[in-house]
């Protein structure tokens, strides 16, 4: 994965004027969000970019947004997840380290790429960057650029895209201050209870118990759900559609989250080395997709509903294999 690269002058640093992005031409799934926070360590906090592709011409540039990016870290690891929508498919991702981002032309001191091919269909990577190889300690601030090349020879940038009166072009870079994280591996108090335990077990206590919901509630996105209406949810009928995408991402990410607010500390840092998503990306792509998208019982299997779900699969996915590796229990079967 790791391949030290150089980048002209004209692939890594054209200029384009800055056009603000309207919050109308966010993406269906994709457009960043603050991350899930239920940690005592804000390792579990990830940092959330747009990722917007120049078009047009340098006398008249423009910019549309076609995903995020999210950065991640560990004790040991940054992960920088590239993440696209509205068909946006990823050919090239690239990242760097800079030195001294002012600079006219300047070059990363450490730098990673990974090409795909247009067959692969990939709108969804994660690269995973070693503190150790970048010489990276706690308190440090990196300077990242993170580039990736979508289908048509696309540019897309992460952060905030400017441009220099003088002429001159300078990298499209943000900063990230490197945290004290500690990672220990998931034990029985770093379990989660399954789906099956919350949705499908009777007499089960749920946490979050309010004036609205007296008997528990979970949070996705932007919304509150009662114990009774996430219930209802649940025994939805799959017979026509199977348990689509939605539906399978809300029922994963409250169990998780449900299992958190009961006091199991779930590792948030641990990644999915099938998906490449850590828990805490997971949740956070889910609850994008959930804000300002309201589920019910009679939407959570629609096709209108499931729009833009590309990257839920790989969320739920990942909070699945988690379950099953570290459940706290037997699994409760769904029946």
């Amino acid at each position: 994965m790791k391949n030290l690269f150089k980048h002209s002058l004209f692939t890594l640093l054209f200029c384009c004027f800055f056009l603000s992005c309207s919050k109308d031409d966010q993406l269906s799934g994709v457009a960043p969000v603050s991350s899930t926070s239920n940690s005592l360590d804000d390792c579990s906090q990830c940092t959330n970019l747009d990722l917007n592709k120049i078009t047009g011409s340098e006398s008249s540039p423009s910019l549309s947004l076609v995903g995020s990016v999210t950065v991640c870290q560990d004790a040991n690891n940054i992960y920088i997840t590239f993440i696209t929508g509205n068909g946006e498919k990823l050919i090239k991702t690239q990242v760097g380290f800079l030195e001294d981002p002012t600079a006219i032309n300047p070059s990363p001191k450490y730098a990673f790429d990974r090409d795909f091919l247009a067959s692969d269909n990939i709108s969804l990577s994660t690269m995973t960057v070693p503190l150790s190889d970048i010489a990276a300690v706690p308190g440090n601030v990196l300077n990242i650029f993170a580039l990736a090349t979508v289908q048509g020879n696309g540019q897309a940038w992460a952060g905030t895209l400017s441009f220099d009166l003088s002429g001159y072009p300078h990298s499209r870079y943000f900063t990230y201050t490197v945290k004290d994280c500690t990672t220990p591996p998931p034990t029985e108090d770093g379990c989660s209870f399954s789906l099956g335990y919350y949705f499908a077990k009777p007499n089960v206590e749920w946490p979050n118990s309010t004036l609205e919901c007296p008997n528990g509630s979970v949070i996705l996105g932007s919304n509150t759900y009662c114990k009774e209406v996430a219930r209802d949810i649940f025994r939805t009928s799959n017979a026509k559609t199977g348990m689509t995408d939605a539906k399978m991402a809300f029922l994963q990410a409250s169990a998780i989250k449900l299992s958190i607010a009961s006091g199991k500390a779930v590792n948030l840092s641990w990644v999915d080395s099938t998906t490449g998503l850590s828990v805490a990306q997971a949740l956070a792509f889910i609850d994008t997709f959930y804000t300002g998208k309201l589920a019910t019982p009679a939407n959570i299997n629609t096709k209108s509903f499931n729009t833009g779900t590309t990257n839920l699969k790989n969320a739920a996915k990942t909070l699945d294999d988690y379950i099953q590796k570290f459940h706290c229990g037997a699994i409760v079967p769904i029946v």
